[in-house]
């Protein structure tokens, strides 16, 4: 029975084996022939082979994501380009679709393009090709452009400048344009010596009448009419902000022009300008200084009336003062500084110090880099809480967050006149504001005691307008086009009257003439 049971228990085991075998040959074992479905199981997970459908799906993924990211940030625009026709004799308009990122300047590229040339065959361009963009700012309705000097080898100036002040001005809310050619003013024919051009405005398209209107104005040197910018003061007397104002010029005599027409003060009081002298003051004299070498500027010599000294000792207004006098004064192509002089009691013209700025030296632009300020405006609510009333405030020209200083100066809160009423209101921390850009459009979190004071005053929908107008207005930038506001960094669908779901864009219905 014992030998029977060993026999036994070895055919099972031999038979198990034969089994095990046809199932798992022996080269799987030792890993000599791996089939594919276990392959990936004994690797390590780093380097598994892609899976080339899911690559592709996520690689396109990425690219569309890219692509709506860039699309985000790029704008486009239709524009008017002139050139001119010379078998018509006239200038004729070539429309062109630019498309550009969203925080660059309009302007700047249809420059290029005119500089370029046009598509039509028919047509000529008239700038200088090798014509080269040195600078250019926006300012309200006004372009400044500066070019290199190339500019002055195009064939005919005045068709020039034609080609590009006609193009400039058919953008939206544009209506001036001052060139510079590598930083002095372009004259008439190009020289130092040229007539003044002042702010430049659309001209005729017919070759015959823009000459004719150029050679009434050149054909006039007693009498001249020209628009020109003015230096003022913001309502903190901070900053200086241009007027344009038209001027009559008499014999040549622009300087003495200048600045009786900023002794009068600003034209327009109720668009955030403030005068910069004390009333009494006459300017009783005035003499151009020439330069000694080619190296050393022009310059004017000033001689105002004792009233001078009342400019404000040792305050901002002595630096304001001097500012506006030297950045109007410079605008002509002949002017590098000024020196100031003034009557003591006795009649004598001194040059002794008021304040802090020493009057002993000659002063020109650069004392004065930091005071040149932009005008925003902002919207407030009216009494009724039924329309926006608009105020005019001042930021550094050279600010970029603009967008920031709207909501600051928002939360700052009406200046002076009682019948405006705050958007923002005064509990509401200034520093949990926020506003971020996505492309063109201004994403502004406010917190939830925001919503809370101005839904329990009925303020609600009227103060979200003020932010929004205030943000979108041209005035203040060309760049942001809607605004999504958020409440505690989160999108909500609205706040008992307030609906916020979707981004507000500009309403100038609900604006007070």
């Amino acid at each position: 029975m014992k030998r029977l049971f060993i026999v036994l228990t070895t055919v099972i085991v031999i038979a198990i084996l034969a089994i095990l075998y046809r199932i798992y040959p022996i080269d799987d074992i030792y890993g000599q022939e791996i089939p594919p479905d276990i392959e990936d199981n004994r690797l390590d997970v780093k380097a598994k082979r892609p899976d080339k459908s899911k690559s592709n799906k996520e690689s396109d993924s990425d690219e569309d994501n890219q692509s709506l990211s860039d699309e985000d940030t790029m704008v486009s625009s239709d524009v008017n380009l002139y050139f001119l026709d010379e078998d018509e004799s006239e200038f004729i308009i070539e429309q062109r679709r630019l498309v550009y990122a969203s925080d660059e300047l309009e302007a700047l590229h249809v420059i290029n393009n005119l500089i370029h040339g046009p598509k039509s065959t028919a047509l000529k361009g008239v700038i200088n090709k090798a014509t080269r963009v040195i600078g250019l700012e926006k300012n309200e309705d006004l372009i400044v452009l500066d070019l290199s000097s190339e500019f002055l080898e195009s064939e005919d100036l005045l068709l020039a400048r034609v080609s590009i002040v006609n193009s400039l001005t058919d953008l939206e809310n544009i209506k001036y344009v001052r060139i510079y050619v590598d930083g002095t003013e372009l004259t008439s024919d190009g020289t130092k010596d040229g007539v003044t051009l002042g702010l430049l405005s659309k001209y005729p398209n017919n070759l015959e009448e823009i000459i004719s209107i150029d050679s009434k104005h050149m054909q006039k040197p007693d009498l001249r009419e020209i628009a020109y910018e003015l230096y003022f003061v913001d309502c903190q007397g901070m900053y200086l902000l241009p007027e344009v104002r038209d001027i009559t010029v008499i014999s040549n005599q622009y300087a003495r022009t200048i600045v009786e027409e900023l002794i009068k003060g600003p034209s327009s009081p109720n668009r955030g300008l403030y005068p910069i002298f004390p009333k009494g003051v006459q300017l009783l004299d005035i003499k151009l200084v020439s330069g000694d070498s080619d190296e050393n500027d022009d310059g004017l010599e000033l001689y105002f009336s004792k009233e001078f000294k009342q400019m404000g000792e040792g305050s901002s207004n002595e630096l304001t003062t001097l500012g506006s006098l030297v950045y109007s004064l410079t605008r002509l192509p002949n002017v590098g500084w000024i020196k100031i002089y003034y009557a003591n009691d006795k009649g004598e013209y001194i040059d002794s110090p008021i304040g802090n700025m020493s009057l002993s030296e000659r002063l020109i632009k650069e004392d004065f880099n930091d005071l040149l300020g932009r005008r925003i405006k902002i919207y407030f609510s009216d009494k009724n809480i039924k329309r926006l009333k608009p105020q005019y405030r001042a930021i550094n020209k050279k600010e970029l967050g603009v967008a920031r200083k709207i909501l600051d100066e928002l939360a700052f809160g009406p200046v002076g006149d009682v019948d405006f009423i705050e958007v923002i209101p005064e509990k509401v921390p200034v520093d949990r504001i926020k506003v971020t850009m996505n492309g063109t459009m201004a994403v502004v979190d406010l917190p939830l005691e925001f919503y809370e004071i101005q839904s329990k005053s009925d303020k609600g929908i009227i103060s979200l307008y003020a932010i929004a107008n205030s943000l979108t207005d041209p005035i203040n930038t060309e760049n942001i086009e809607k605004v999504l506001f958020l409440m505690d960094g989160k999108q909500v669908d609205r706040y008992d009257d307030m609906v916020i779901a979707d981004p507000f864009v500009r309403n100038p219905a609900l604006i007070e003439d």
